[in-house]
């Protein structure tokens, strides 16, 4: 039988370092539990792609070198992918 599986994707602003950023989600359809691949550019419109993946402890990024501008924001990505999730 043929599944078909919906293209999840949105955006959000977040006050990020001391500017407003766009962070684009989409979710991941080969994983073992909820993911999404995170996109965001940087002052110098450098894009930066990270992964963040729901585990029984929270969410984790990947990889662990992102910036700290978005490690201080990961809490409210956190809540903005549970959010999505419900």
């Amino acid at each position: 039988m043929l599944t078909i599986m919906k293209n999840v994707h949105f955006t959000k602003l977040v006050k990020a370092g001391h500017t407003l950023k766009e962070f684009n989600f989409r979710k991941l359809a080969n994983s073992s539990g909820p993911a999404y691949h995170v996109d965001v550019t940087d002052d110098r419109a450098n894009r930066i792609i990270f992964t963040m993946q729901k585990t029984e402890g929270g969410w984790i990024l990947a990889p662990i070198n992102i910036p700290n501008w978005i490690n201080q924001v990961k809490q409210l990505l956190q809540e903005i992918l549970d959010e999505a999730e419900n």
